[in-house]
């Protein structure tokens, strides 16, 4: 939960700034709007008791509308988050604090909060708070307000109506802060149990992807994810008159290890074959187990003599050295057999099939006898 709140409030404090630059830029225009307002106003012989202060700070308004701007853009460019929160702080005192003033400076209009009130709303709607911060900024202003403007003016009962009035302001700006910052939060908590759903659900396809794409006795390629890819090196082989080879490989009297050791025993011969038939292949091979004590390689973009080195290579290397399992050593021979890949899978596979059973049954015949190598 303590994750959740905390990716919450940094989401709020994001979605914030992408407003900061926008809406500091609309304080800098408002405030030259009415620096120029108030010198035409002056020129034509407007009187004010605080000109000087509201020029200076009109000035101020759009100086500092500029600075936020670009200190929120660059922080944004730049994702130092860690600044994030103090000067969307800040830029809401500075802002609350400015409507603060204009409204009592204009105090010898009776009832006149307009400043006051729309600073207060507009940083209700604009910037998501957590109700305790929005709680304590928003009662901070209205007890400033409520004091200083006893001050300002001398009418009890403009001090009254303005007190009552900026009170309701307040509390109707805290509602809507409290209410859209409930609903951000709301919302955020679905979109993160979405985001979680989801990302446990990918997580979930690729396990399934991965029992589906890899033996798990050998951990190499399965037989669907080798179909796979046999499919594509053909549709190549096709397109480019490639040429590539199988070679589909079975442990020799495998029976023989599960009835006397055992099952278990007879896993580890695979595992310890599998292992020896890696180390013979080029990295653009592919090693798949086929099924039972059957294993499958593809030889992309091979010759005929090429794939006769590989094949020797693999049963010297399978069954040089005896197999040791714990105390037991057993050594094992393979049968291999050959096809060029071409036509279809299972004209490939036919062919294969055929020179394995040949190759058990007639050894000492050439792995291509009707082919003259290259």
């Amino acid at each position: 939960m303590t994750k959740i709140n905390e990716a919450i409030l940094h989401q709020m404090i994001l979605e914030n700034m992408k407003r900061l630059p926008k809406l500091s830029i609309l304080a800098a225009v408002f405030g030259m709007i009415q620096l120029s307002l108030l010198f035409r106003s002056f020129i034509d012989g407007y009187q004010h008791p605080y000109k000087d202060i509201l020029l200076i700070s009109y000035g101020i308004f759009s100086i500092l509308g500029i600075v936020y701007a670009i200190i929120s853009a660059y922080l944004i460019n730049q994702k130092q988050t860690s600044t994030y929160g103090f000067i969307i702080m800040s830029f809401i005192l500075f802002g609350l604090s400015f409507g603060l003033f204009f409204s009592l400076s204009h105090a010898n209009w009776m009832g006149d909060i307009t400043a006051y009130s729309l600073a207060l709303l507009i940083m209700a709607i604009v910037f998501y708070m957590p109700q305790k911060v929005s709680a304590v900024v928003y009662i901070l202003h209205y007890l400033v307000f409520f004091l200083l403007v006893d001050v300002v003016s001398l009418s009890s009962t403009f001090v009254l109506t303005v007190r009552i009035n900026a009170l309701f302001v307040t509390l109707f700006a805290l509602f809507i802060n409290r209410f859209l910052s409930n609903q951000f939060k709301l919302m955020y908590e679905q979109t993160l149990t979405i985001q979680s759903q989801a990302n446990q659900l990918r997580q979930r396809n690729e396990e399934l992807r991965h029992m589906a794409y890899v033996d798990p006795l050998t951990g190499f390629m399965s037989r669907q994810r080798f179909a796979e890819l046999f499919q594509r090196q053909l549709d190549y082989n096709q397109r480019y008159d490639n040429e590539s080879y199988l070679l589909l490989i079975d442990v020799d009297d495998f029976k023989r290890y599960n009835d006397t050791y055992g099952h278990l025993f007879g896993d580890d011969v695979l595992i310890a074959i599998a292992n020896r038939l890696s180390k013979c292949l080029r990295e653009s091979d592919v090693l798949g187990r086929w099924g039972g004590d059957e294993f499958i390689i593809l030889l992309p973009s091979s010759r005929q003599g090429e794939v006769l080195i590989v094949r020797d290579k693999i049963i010297e290397e399978v069954t040089r050295d005896p197999i040791q399992i714990g105390e037991i050593n057993e050594k094992v021979s393979l049968s291999i057999g050959v096809s060029r890949i071409e036509y279809s899978w299972e004209y490939t596979m036919e062919q294969a099939d055929k020179h394995l059973y040949r190759s058990k049954s007639q050894p000492d015949l050439p792995v291509f006898p009707d082919i003259q190598f290259q």
